[in-house]
């Protein structure tokens, strides 16, 4: 090492960081090789955020992400303005990228959580909510009940552990619109 330089965030700002690490002894080279002594993580940070709403508490969940193709937008439209509303967009007009997220609310008292999202076997990039939860602080078992919006995959699927056919959610009752149940368990609901 050259001796001792302070890299600062000035510094930073006015040569770029290239310059500073240089100024203080380091190349981009050693940096190469601390990089090289793990292994590449492939994971982001803890998938949840918190925040006060009123006298409750507010933990948005990641469930992961979905890739739909462009083509379930706009179904009432014509394919070709779809395709140019999501290109002005600066969006795909193959494929969309959705967030998939989970609402946990805490009353001090109970703990609700909207949908329970996809489980694992909806698609590979979902069907993270127990590990994020997990990151949260929160186990499944503390969440008292589960208020589910509507029956589409990404939103119940996540409700069954697949691979011990028993419930995800063990002590929570769940919610759903009498509409809603009505339609998902109609007699001829395989038929539509």
């Amino acid at each position: 090492m050259r001796g001792k330089v302070a890299v600062t965030r000035r510094g930073v700002l006015r040569g770029g960081l290239a310059s500073s690490l240089l100024a203080a002894g380091l190349s981009f080279s050693g940096a190469q090789d601390l990089r090289a002594a793990i292994k590449f993580q492939g994971t982001q940070t803890a998938g949840f955020y918190r925040f006060p709403l009123g006298n409750f508490e507010i933990t948005i969940i990641s469930d992961g992400h979905l890739n739909l193709p462009a083509n379930v937008f706009g179904k009432n439209v014509p394919e070709a303005e779809v395709k140019a509303f999501l290109k002005s967009n600066l969006q795909s007009i193959e494929s969309y990228y959705a967030h998939t997220n989970l609402c946990l609310i805490n009353t001090g008292q109970k703990l609700y959580m909207i949908d329970a999202g996809s489980g694992r076997n909806f698609q590979p990039t979902a069907g993270r909510v127990l590990e994020n939860l997990k990151a949260a602080g929160i186990a499944p078992e503390q969440i008292d009940a589960i208020l589910l919006t509507h029956a589409h995959p990404d939103h119940v699927w996540g409700i069954i552990n697949d691979f011990e056919n028993k419930p995800r959610f063990e002590k929570a009752e769940y919610y759903i619109s009498s509409p809603e149940w009505d339609f998902w368990t109609a007699d001829d609901v395989k038929s539509k």
